[in-house]
């Protein structure tokens, strides 16, 4: 599966979000700069909204949550949300226990999370993934970038109107 990469800004002037192809290979530093001074600002996606995203994604789009890395690398909690996610992907009813655990580690420990990564299959069994981290890099599949890209658009567009 390839993949393309996208930033997610904010555009200072329209208030709208924008997700700019990014090249992994390049000066992170350097894009961030040159996006700057065109008038965006980078959206870092704090834990709230990748809860939202997560939400959004497994129950408006059905996709299957693959993984969730956090940024803090305890194993107890780490193994502890695996097990939820593989429980939740056989039986989405495990669904809120998954996302109380999140909640609870985000609100008590302060513990973020740092990427999300989601997958589907279309009806013609085409896989589409996106992976969301904290720093506002998308990653998704070529073949659904510009629909995927749409999404999170308006997904985050909401969220800041709603906060």
């Amino acid at each position: 599966m390839n993949f393309k990469y996208g930033k997610i800004f904010k555009n200072n002037q329209t208030q709208k979000i924008e997700v700019v192809s990014y090249m992994s290979s390049c000066d992170y530093y350097s894009f961030i700069q040159e996006k700057k001074s065109l008038g965006l600002s980078q959206v870092i996606i704090s834990s709230e909204l990748m809860l939202k995203s997560i939400e959004f994604y497994f129950l408006d789009r059905k996709f299957d949550i693959m993984g969730i890395e956090l940024m803090e690398k305890d194993n107890i909690f780490c193994d502890e949300i695996d097990d939820y996610i593989q429980k939740t992907n056989k039986d989405r009813g495990y669904f809120t226990r998954l996302m109380e655990k999140l909640k609870f580690l985000s609100d008590t420990d302060t513990i973020e999370i740092l990427k999300v990564n989601l997958r589907k299959r279309n009806e013609s069994g085409s896989p589409t993934s996106v992976l969301i981290q904290v720093n506002g890099i998308v990653r998704i599949n070529d073949t659904s970038y510009e629909e995927e890209v749409k999404e999170i658009k308006r997904e985050i567009e909401r969220y800041f109107l709603i906060e």
